[in-house]
């Protein structure tokens, strides 16, 4: 022991050249506790303090060990127990945030964290409201109290043509869709630009009209044009063809009542006679003509050469009659009571039956390119199915008790997607857009005034809305 006024070991260390550490707080030089000198292996402490300078001592030395391993700047989880240890130390401290870690791959949906922000996922988009999807483009239309629309291609083109009826009226439009002009837009952000021409027209005089259809093959564009279509009176067993073909030319308007139409155009209508009233047509091109009748049976005719190819008697009425686009000789009949018949009317026979466990049935449609899928709507849902295999509902969305399926139809271009019309138990219409196989749908619009729905032909998909005085135009893809 060094007798008490002589020199400490940090004077003894100072003067040997040993180096010296000083553990003063900033601005309390001069009254020091103690000092640190590090020697080969060894701490001592000099000077005379008590036991609590000593753990101060002690808790410095830590704090000093922990800033030799850190870089100037210090993580904050580090820095709090070192800016709590580092008493005494001559070394500033500064905090900094944590490192990013870089967890997500590239093309992640989710953002990488940065400092100072919140992680909020990828960049949000304009969305709209898919409960309420509203309409792209809306045409008013004459005021015809029309009930019905009917559409097919426009010959090679990418328009559509659209037919509308009412009681006393059937109107021709033609609807030309271009892709905007904007070469600055983008294919994604841009809007096509829409136009809604009318072309032709059947007004009615002294009668009313009862049911009606226009083939797949008319084109109103190109040269030569060609309209083929046909309709009855209301309760009566007369069916008028009408076929225009002309290299230039279709007339804009015709009566039907006051004259024969037969009498007038010569041959462009013909006639076929039915035993019964027609409640529905479908026309197969221009040669095949198929009735389903008020007695519960289907006849179907050949119009060149004006004879009954076949009959087929049902078990119940029908609510739906429709060819196959794609496959010859194939008709779908949907009664209501629950049951899907397919036809081969060449070799006169029903070679699939479909029973659907639902009645009644209320509409019904199948897929352009694939004769074995399709869909029926009824009371609280939609079907849709594949005959081929054992599994008959394929894909059946949530019951909904208050709303009636009344039109079911598949995209022309795409057997993944179908739109719906539903009658609500207030008389609200809604439209919405299905995807096969998933049982929640992609968007929906709501307007009292909806009586049908439809699809374009062409290029990009859209669905067509008729309403009492408009004709609405949606987004049909998938990308909303």
């Amino acid at each position: 022991m060094l007798p008490f006024g002589s020199k400490t070991y940090a004077e003894i260390a100072m003067q040997s050249g040993m180096e010296s550490i000083n553990l003063e707080p900033q601005g309390q030089s001069g009254q020091s506790s103690g000092q640190v000198v590090r020697q080969t292996g060894r701490t001592s402490f000099g000077g005379v303090g008590s036991s609590r300078d000593r753990r101060q001592n002690r808790n410095s030395l830590a704090a000093q060990s922990i800033g030799r391993f850190l870089p100037d700047s210090q993580p904050e989880n580090v820095g709090s127990t070192a800016r709590n240890a580092n008493i005494g130390s001559k070394r500033p401290y500064t905090e900094r945030p944590m490192r990013n870690l870089e967890l997500n791959a590239p093309g992640s949906m989710v953002e990488p964290y940065r400092p100072g922000t919140v992680s909020t996922g990828s960049k949000p988009r304009n969305r709209k409201n898919l409960t309420q999807y509203g309409p792209m483009k809306t045409f008013e239309i004459e005021n015809q109290n029309f009930t019905r629309m009917y559409t097919a291609p426009n010959g090679l083109t990418d328009e559509t043509i659209i037919a509308t009826t009412g009681p006393h009226a059937i109107v021709f439009y033609r609807l030309k869709i271009t892709d905007a002009t904007n070469e600055k837009e983008t294919s994604s952000s841009s809007k096509p630009q829409m136009e809604l021409i009318k072309v032709h027209e059947v007004e009615f005089v002294g009668t009313e009209l009862g049911c009606f259809n226009v083939s797949s093959i008319c084109s109103l564009t190109l040269p030569p044009q060609y309209l083929i279509y046909a309709f009855c009176s209301f309760a009566s067993s007369t069916v008028y063809l009408v076929d225009f073909r002309d290299e230039y030319f279709v007339p804009e308007k015709i009566t039907f009542g006051a004259v024969d139409l037969a009498e007038k155009h010569g041959e462009s209508v013909r006639r076929v006679v039915n035993d019964h009233c027609s409640l529905q047509l479908a026309l197969k091109d221009d040669h095949y003509l198929a009735c389903l009748l008020e007695n519960r049976e289907v006849v179907v005719w050949d119009i060149f050469e004006g004879r009954k190819l076949c009959r087929f008697r049902l078990s119940s009425p029908g609510i739906h009659l429709s060819w196959h686009p794609s496959e010859n000789f194939k008709l779908m009949v949907v009664e209501s009571n629950g049951y899907l018949k397919f036809f081969n009317v060449m070799k006169e026979r029903c070679y699939t039956t479909q029973y659907m466990c639902q009645s009644p049935l209320y509409s019904g449609d199948w897929a352009y390119s694939d004769s074995l899928f399709s869909a029926v709507g009824w009371a609280g849902g939609v079907t849709t199915f594949n005959s081929s295999q054992v599994t008959t509902n394929m894909f059946k969305v949530n019951e909904q008790p208050c709303k009636v399926f009344t039109k079911v139809v598949f995209n022309p271009s795409d057997n993944k997607a179908l739109a719906t019309l539903e009658l609500g138990f207030t008389y609200q219409r809604t439209i919405h857009l299905w995807r096969s196989h998933f049982p929640h749908y992609m968007w929906a619009f709501s307007n009292a005034q909806l009586v049908d729905i439809g699809w374009t032909y062409g290029g990009k998909s859209f669905i067509l809305a008729l309403g009492t005085k408009k004709i609405f135009v949606f987004d049909g893809s998938m990308d909303v």
